[in-house]
């Protein structure tokens, strides 16, 4: 008999945690990443029926194999406005702080942030980060009503820099060596268990549940289906493809080739402006849900101050082109095209550089992209010196022509002239 009773009472234990977790609050949970982070994120929502708003309930957690760092949770699709937890350890004691993201650079701790609470917080000696906070008035952060949240994006990140600590109340972050995203439904799953009343506790971890994410990954989706990341590829690959490989072969075709150099450089040029166009065109795709927000970013600043120098070099290219051929050469026109033209694959390249930096392109891509930026601004200062060496050269056969006049005067007067 008190055999099957202990079998029984096993049995309800069993059941009672089966449906606890079946009732448990979204979770996720990331072991993918290249400095060997192992992350949780456990939300709930309810409504809160004296403020009249959504609140939001969450515990987050992570490991990590690195002396040091820290972990981030953002509440939000990009690192443009996301609400970001940071968790980190200073001299033993474990910290959380609640800043918003500013695009790429260190969040902020700004007076607009909603209220929050911190109802638990621990750090292990096996290196286990765990705390468990509580968000007032989620949903207005979100600018949604209620219930409605829909599906909402999370993203994470890690470093393994400590944090320096710049003064009493705040820490500086280095930036991040890894990142990701995710999402959650939380409109689907407020209806279905949606809490009212009073503030609940906050939900645990269980490490044996299932993600209950709808999307997962580096790879969000920018519209109609298309990968984001396959956006910022194209634009990145059509952008270096013109202005650090075309541009500067249509100018070698043009000083250094002898078989129809300018049908050459033609070619090049309008290779490589298609190129940059359709560049800048899935950059605009991929940013037009909210641009304004970009334009804090140094690398959107630069590439639009670089799609205007390309539109002017090719408008000054034409009229160029038009003098020559009408004989009627433009001094100035011939110059601001050249200078215009090597600003572009010089700063054009340094932005490309700064791209991949933001993106935390691999070593490898650095490296190689660095390397043609080299042998980018080695071929410009070779342009450069060969067109001073062939001026100077017209200047002294100009010079040095004989003139045939019979005025004792004339040489003078010519001379002068020519000065």
């Amino acid at each position: 008999m008190p055999h099957f009773i202990r079998r029984l009472w096993a049995c309800a234990i069993l059941l009672i945690s089966a449906a606890s977790l079946a009732q448990a609050s979204l979770q996720y949970c990331n072991t993918r990443s290249y400095v060997q982070l192992h992350l949780c994120l456990a939300v709930d929502t309810y409504y809160n029926t004296t403020s009249k708003a959504t609140d939001l309930l969450a515990t987050f957690g992570y490991q990590s194999f690195s002396a040091g760092g820290w972990t981030s949770v953002g509440l939000g699709s990009s690192m443009y406005g996301a609400l970001v937890v940071i968790g980190y350890v200073h001299n033993g004691e474990p910290t959380l702080d609640l800043r918003q993201a500013t695009g790429h650079f260190e969040p902020q701790s700004l007076p607009t942030l909603p209220q929050w609470t911190i109802s638990s917080l621990a750090a292990n000696t096996s290196g286990w980060f765990e705390s468990s906070f509580h968000i007032y008035g989620y949903d207005s952060w979100l600018g949604a009503k209620g219930h409605n949240l829909g599906v909402q994006s999370f993203i994470w990140a890690t470093s393994v820099a400590k944090p320096a600590n710049k003064h009493s109340t705040a820490f500086s972050l280095a930036m991040h060596d890894d990142k990701g995203q995710f999402s959650f439904d939380l409109g689907a799953y407020s209806a279905n268990n949606a809490l009212s009343g009073s503030p609940q506790h906050a939900p645990a971890i269980h490490f044996g549940k299932k993600n209950d994410n709808v999307e997962d990954g580096g790879a969000s989706v920018a519209a109609a289906g298309v990968p984001r990341a396959y956006v910022f590829y194209l634009h990145g690959v059509a952008l270096v493809s013109g202005i650090m490989i075309l541009y500067p072969a249509g100018a070698l075709a043009l000083r250094f080739t002898k078989l129809r150099p300018f049908r050459l450089h033609l070619y090049f040029q309008l290779g490589a402006s298609m190129s940059c166009l359709v560049g800048f065109a899935a950059a605009g795709f991929a940013i037009r849900a909210d641009p304004l927000r970009y334009l804090r970013e140094p690398h959107v600043l630069l590439g639009l101050v670089i799609l205007c120098g390309i539109l002017l070099q090719n408008t000054l290219g034409w009229l160029h082109h038009r003098a020559y051929v009408n004989d009627a050469k433009n001094a100035f026109v011939t110059s601001a095209h050249i200078l215009v033209g090597r600003f572009i694959i010089i700063l054009g390249s340094a932005n490309a550089l700064l791209g991949l930096i933001l993106a935390r392109a691999r070593p490898t891509t650095l490296v190689f992209l660095s390397t043609v930026f080299a042998v980018d601004v080695v071929v410009v200062s070779c342009i450069w010196l060969a067109t001073r060496k062939r001026r100077d050269e017209e200047e002294k056969q100009e010079v040095g022509v004989p003139l045939l006049d019979d005025d004792s005067d004339g040489h003078d007067s010519h001379a002068t002239s020519r000065m």
